[in-house]
């Protein structure tokens, strides 16, 4: 008898074109510019300028504490996105050769005119999608209170499922102003850009909602903590200290009377 097989080819487009998810509208940027065009460079190789720009105030923040939160919510945790953060730090002399653990130098013009002492060279790998990028944090003279800050970062190596960006094409800033006449709040700028070979829209996409995905989640943590203050009166003829033992044991290790193990 013959048997008839039947070979399909299936397109391998889920590479290139993974499907978007739009944020629903509470995590959605307030203010966001992009922009997609050709510069010299671009034009001539085919390729598009990726350039995104998202804007937040945290009103009850100085820079330094707003610096801080996007370093240790954004760069080490994720900025509420799905994402695995694995991070790693460096400690060099600026206006050394040091290298990173990539073999590659670091110049001396990455070094501000601020930076004193020794600088930090921050550098996470996102997973899953291997996406590998740079941090050079410095350490700065002292600085008036509530002074513009800047951070800078690069994309070193887009992963297997970003190949479509230009390598060394990236470039993103995020600069912490203060607001004038405050003693505290500021304003975060966060600006970045890129070239691409092609789906540059799905790229600009993406970058809108990750940036102001991370940006969401650095203002609500900046916003003025939630407070809960519950005041009982216990008529008892027990020692104070022996009352706060007994208290921490029902509430700290029984639950509270609350069904939890």
């Amino acid at each position: 008898f013959l048997r008839t097989i039947r070979l399909h080819h299936f397109s391998s487009s889920f590479i290139t074109q993974p499907s978007f998810h739009r944020p629903s509208p509470t995590i959605a940027p307030l203010h966001s510019q992009s922009s997609i065009s050709d510069d010299s460079y671009g034009h001539e190789k085919g390729n598009s300028v990726v350039s995104v720009s998202i804007k937040r105030t945290f009103p009850h923040a100085t820079t330094e504490e707003a610096r801080d939160a996007w370093i240790e919510y954004h760069w080490k945790k994720g900025g509420g996105l799905p994402l695995l953060i694995l991070s790693s730090s460096e400690v060099y002399e600026p206006g050394s050769k040091a290298a990173n653990s990539r073999g590659k130098p670091t110049s001396s013009d990455q070094i501000d005119h601020h930076s004193v002492g020794r600088s930090l060279l921050m550098t996470r790998t996102i997973m899953p999608v291997l996406m590998r990028e740079d941090l050079v944090l410095h350490k700065e003279d002292v600085l008036p209170s509530n002074s513009t800050i800047e951070l800078r970062y690069e994309v070193t190596e887009a992963g297997p499922f970003y190949a479509d960006v230009i390598p060394g094409s990236h470039s993103a800033k995020v600069i912490f102003t203060p607001i004038p006449e405050k003693e505290f709040g500021c304003e975060m700028t966060w600006d970045v850009e890129f070239l691409t070979t092609k789906w540059s829209s799905f790229y600009e996409l993406m970058t809108k909602w990750t940036v102001g995905t991370a940006s969401s989640t650095i203002q609500e943590v900046l916003d003025l903590p939630r407070l809960f203050t519950a005041t009982t009166m216990i008529e008892c003829n027990l020692d104070p200290i022996l009352a706060r033992r007994k208290s921490l044991e029902f509430f700290w290790g029984e639950g509270g009377g609350l069904p939890l193990v």
